[in-house]
């Protein structure tokens, strides 16, 4: 529900900051970007629900040395996966741009220029979506519930509002990938907490 609720806040403050800053054609734009995150959202969730059993037996077994390759295994699937789909937004963002946007209007020639900044929050997203997949799978629900909420409120509304500031337009789509950069420093030292990422 919550990783729900994070795509959602970031479609509904990046529609408002995209009207704000470059009008109906900008929020366009980002809308192409937007039907392709839910894409990472379900790939990274997929791995989640395919791996959350194993790793939940073996922790429950102690059995770490399964627990710890599991988890490697989930990582790298990511890894690939995350990486598929940023490189397809760098190399063929003209395509993708074109699949949703007539092209030469101006609309598509922002998502075009736009879409390989936003392109790392793919792999990012990946990441973090398995990494909090781990600490559910492991008794760690208050962690994973905290990360989430970081990845899509706290960290993400005020990217959108505050980095746009900095840099136009590539702040408008390098929002994201910063906010999900953030929010893997907190998950990362929540995973690492006390030695406990792959001990009871």
């Amino acid at each position: 529900l919550l990783g729900e609720l994070a795509i959602a806040m970031v479609i509904i403050i990046g529609n408002y900051v995209f009207m704000e800053y470059l009008g109906e054609d900008g929020v366009a734009a980002y809308s192409v970007g937007c039907y392709c995150l839910p894409i990472v959202f379900m790939a990274g969730n997929a791995i989640v629900q395919s791996v959350q059993p194993i790793i939940s037996y073996a922790y429950g077994m102690n059995d770490y040395e399964r627990l710890k390759d599991s988890h490697n295994i989930s990582i790298r699937t990511s890894l690939i996966l995350g990486s598929i789909g940023m490189a397809l937004m760098v190399l063929g963002a003209d395509t993708v741009a074109s699949v949703f946007l007539p092209y030469g209007c101006n609309a598509h020639s922002i998502c075009e220029q736009g879409l390989p900044y936003l392109a790392p929050a793919f792999l990012i997203i990946s990441l973090n979506i398995v990494m909090i997949g781990y600490m559910q799978s492991t008794e760690r629900a208050a962690r994973a519930t905290i990360a989430t909420l970081l990845r899509g409120f706290f960290f993400a509304i005020p990217c959108f509002i505050i980095i746009p500031k900095i840099i136009v337009p590539q702040g408008l789509w390098l929002a994201l990938p910063i906010a999900e950069l953030m929010a893997m420093g907190v998950i990362l030292c929540l995973m690492r907490k006390k030695n406990e990422m792959f001990k009871r």
